[in-house]
């Protein structure tokens, strides 16, 4: 196959092309988290927002575009990189029964297994994709018992499609799961398996795709992701000649990944929660990565164009409202009937209970940074009332989902908090406490406390004052620190394992009812966030 040049070479030439080439249609999502119920985008604009048709509206785009594809010749695929239940109610509730279910309808070519797959136990998944009519792809997560890929889960598919002139274009489609899966998931949820090595995993299938089963265009679909500055991801990978972002576990993102893939031609990305519209392409290897935003807000869509004869691909063209992505406003987007049938089902029957009025805000609460996420504050300060302890700190992509204002209803606090994690209490010195908030803030430049002022360089990642109570932070003395035994078991916290388990406080206490508790404690809630956090300019 020739090599594909640059992506402004590569516009030029399909449109030059108009209709002559032959199209392969790709709509394509990430990260839905049980984003399936339309909901008012306050992302947008927390005063008025526009209402988002979410998945019975993504699924009038792909029945459409299924339909066209097949009248016209074309081939089509859709493709999702995982994560697609934990979050909303509906998902999390029903451990994914639901989104199953609504995925039967849709019928997408593929689901790549994603970290939070796993949220509810290897057993869970299992269920899941025996209950499935489509096919979940992972071929670099190993059943320890067999050596082999999860029952049911494929390591690749094959799909034929018969070209103008009679002949085939074979497409091989590897599913790819990051590795830092096993580190942030519960040790016992993913005790029964093995993640390989991500690239050399997806070169591996591809070199076989490629030159033994004769596939003509090789497509990766990864639960990794881009960073949300690509071209900086890349110079400082370049620039360092290792690793750009170890992330907090060491897995590696897509810009790492797209420039060491051999025989890959094009990658769909997820896990982290930013859209491309136009797709990263690595100046060396030439892989395309596509990616789409989170929570079902939106698609993406992309035909690759290849010339019938020679089977060359020749580019792509954007099949999206904003060159590859799309939001799914409703009016735009008309939602299906029947799946929205199936969805108001779904959800009427999983949040039963849910829209009981627990306070209320007297506007929008936003998340955002260290010092700008208002929800994340509520969330730590909930964490210390509920526990009686000094300090707090939870993890930024623990707090999903901003509250709108007026009243909080027990659903909108479990999107905030959907998972089940409870409160640990942990008492460190105050020299750990300052290590402890480092390790947490390497990541974001800033991290989520309760209970603490912080004056954080986000250059050198380090805390330069930090005060406890109104004094500054003595290095000797004990200090009782309320995390979730999310970040306790999984985040690897050195200072935190140092403690003897007899001396750790397991509440039982769920971080989301504690936030309820707080909330109706405090409600009407303000929106102003106050001085907790700052970032050396």
């Amino acid at each position: 196959m020739i090599k594909k040049t640059a992506i402004f070479l590569l516009i030029t030439v399909v449109c030059a092309l108009g209709s002559e080439g032959w199209r392969l249609n790709v709509i394509f999502n990430n990260d839905r988290h049980g984003g399936i119920e339309p909901a008012p985008a306050t992302f947008m604009n927390p005063e008025t927002p526009p209402p988002l048709g979410k998945l019975p509206s993504e699924a009038a785009v792909v029945a459409d575009r299924r339909a066209q594809s097949a009248e016209r010749g074309e081939g089509f695929l859709y493709l999702d990189q995982g994560d697609i239940y934990q979050g909303a109610p509906v998902g999390s509730l029903t451990k994914g029964e639901a989104i199953v279910e609504a995925y039967n309808l849709l019928l997408p070519d593929i689901v790549t297994i994603g970290n939070h797959e796993f949220d509810n136990g290897l057993d869970n998944l299992l269920g899941l994709v025996e209950a499935s009519n489509f096919t979940w792809l992972s071929a670099n997560t190993i059943d320890l018992s067999t050596g082999e890929p999860l029952k049911g889960v494929k390591p690749y598919i094959i799909k034929d499609f018969t070209l103008p002139d009679g002949s085939t274009l074979r497409v091989g489609i590897i599913g790819i799961t990051t590795i830092d899966t096993k580190y942030m998931s519960f040790p016992e949820n993913t005790a029964g398996i093995e993640i390989l090595d991500e690239v050399e995993t997806a070169n591996l299938y591809a070199d076989s795709l490629k030159t033994h089963y004769g596939a003509d265009f090789v497509i990766a679909s990864c639960h990794m992701g881009l960073p949300f500055d690509a071209r900086a991801a890349y110079t400082q990978l370049n620039e360092t000649s290792a690793q750009f972002d170890e992330g907090h576990y060491g897995g590696i993102d897509m810009v790492e990944m797209a420039g060491r893939l051999k025989n890959v031609d094009v990658a769909f990305g997820g896990h982290i929660h930013i859209g491309y519209s136009t797709p990263w392409e690595d100046p060396r290897t030439h892989v395309l990565v596509f990616q789409n935003y989170a929570q079902g807000t939106g698609f993406g869509g992309v035909s690759f164009v290849f010339d019938v004869g020679s089977k060359v691909f020749l580019g792509y063209e954007p099949i999206a409202t904003d060159n590859c992505l799309a939001t799914l406003f409703s009016e735009e987007f008309w939602p299906n009937p029947e799946m929205l049938a199936l969805v108001d089902s779904l959800a009427g029957e999983s949040e039963k209970g849910l829209a009981e009025v627990v306070g209320s805000a007297t506007a929008f609460l936003p998340r955002g940074d260290a010092a700008q996420n208002r929800v994340g504050h509520i969330t730590c300060d909930a964490m210390i009332e509920a526990t009686g302890a000094d300090i707090s700190t939870t993890n930024m992509g623990g707090v999903r989902a901003e509250i709108a204002a007026g009243d909080i209803t027990k659903k909108a606090v479990f999107e905030v908090m959907p998972f089940d994690n409870k409160l640990v209490v942990v008492p460190v010195t105050g020299k750990e406490v300052v290590e402890i908030v480092e390790r947490m803030a390497g990541k974001y430049s800033g991290a989520l406390v309760g209970g603490m002022k912080v004056l954080f360089d986000p250059r050198s990642k380090r805390v330069v004052e930090l005060s406890i109570g109104g004094a500054r932070v003595d290095s000797s003395a004990v200090y009782n620190f309320a995390t979730t035994d999310y970040v306790y078991y999984s985040y690897g916290i050195p200072q935190f394992e140092a403690v003897a388990v007899d001396r750790v406080k397991f509440t039982g206490l769920l971080a989301r009812d504690a936030i309820e508790r707080w909330i109706a404690a405090h409600s009407p809630v303000e929106p102003g966030v106050d001085d907790r956090w700052k970032n050396i300019d």
